[in-house]
């Protein structure tokens, strides 16, 4: 039995990890599922800390994301993150609680690698609830079309998506006249900056150099500048993302080219003269 009083001492003590080693995942899993019953009957009007399970709603993120970063992120921490979402989701009791799953703790599970894509993909054939709680995650601000495409795939529903961000992924052509405007559209204008580099036709194929920076959608307005979190320093900065390399392979189908394949960072065959661009405008961009 897991003694609540000590739990959310622990947490007020910044002790997160020790909170987190007395509690099974099936404990935690059960009071997240009761905290989450009575917050969205509440109509999210109620606060973790008024309600007798709300301590799993702190301790949650330690599971997300643990304190000790200097131990870095393993398998096993993996491993416990996906059977917690597996537990929380099928014993979720109503599809209020689906939905509340969905848009938080699945949400931010969900990511472009592909070992977690394929991971939910498998969840979302196993169960109903999955595919109800999938239902509800927003990725739109992130997700490249690609991805987002999956996940709404295995959902089996359409996803949120803004008007304001144009045209749908599956609504969009399904070719191009040049390989280089097929290995730009795979990414969406208000998430990136892609600048072109070169590419090098060969017969049917293609490939494709470009250049990619995110775009500051989360910057915060602190003072008279934009600001945001730095994952490499772990720390507040106002400086642009850096420039990241990105290579295409495209395929000439059907009279239009279409991308059928892409990676972050230039592969060991690319040639000088690419390279040697890329830098030029890397310094022209900065």
């Amino acid at each position: 039995m897991v003694d609540a009083d000590e739990i959310r001492r622990l947490l007020d003590d910044s002790k997160e990890a020790e909170a987190l080693s007395r509690v099974s995942l099936a404990d935690l899993a059960g009071a997240y599922g009761r905290y989450a019953v009575r917050l969205v009957a509440s109509e999210k009007q109620l606060e973790w800390k008024d309600d007798p399970d709300g301590w799993a709603a702190e301790l949650y993120f330690e599971l997300v994301e643990p304190r000790d970063r200097v131990r870095g992120w393993s398998a096993d921490d993996e491993h416990r993150r996906r059977e917690f979402l597996r537990l929380i989701i099928d014993g979720a009791t109503n599809d209020d609680v689906l939905g509340y799953i969905g848009a938080g703790a699945l949400e931010d599970f969900v990511s472009d690698n592909d070992e977690r894509i394929r991971w939910i993909e498998e969840q979302a054939l196993r169960s109903a609830k999955f595919r109800k709680a999938l239902a509800s995650v927003w990725i739109s601000s992130w997700a490249s079309g690609e991805v987002f495409l999956r996940i709404e795939a295995a959902a089996g529903a359409k996803l949120a998506w803004p008007d304001h961000y144009g045209l749908r992924p599956d609504e969009r052509p399904g070719g191009y006249e040049t390989p280089e405007e097929a290995a730009v559209a795979g990414f969406f204008k208000h998430q990136a900056e892609v600048i072109r580099v070169g590419s090098c036709i060969d017969g049917d194929q293609a490939r494709v150099w470009l250049l990619t920076r995110k775009r500051p959608q989360f910057w915060l307005q602190l003072g008279d500048r934009p600001t945001r979190w730095d994952d490499a320093t772990e720390t507040m900065t106002s400086d642009p993302y850096l420039l990241e390399e990105y290579e295409a392979a495209c395929l000439y189908d059907g009279g239009l080219w279409r991308k059928t394949d892409g990676w972050f960072g230039f592969s060991p065959y690319t040639p000088d003269d690419i390279r040697d661009l890329a830098a030029a405008k890397r310094r022209d961009s900065s």
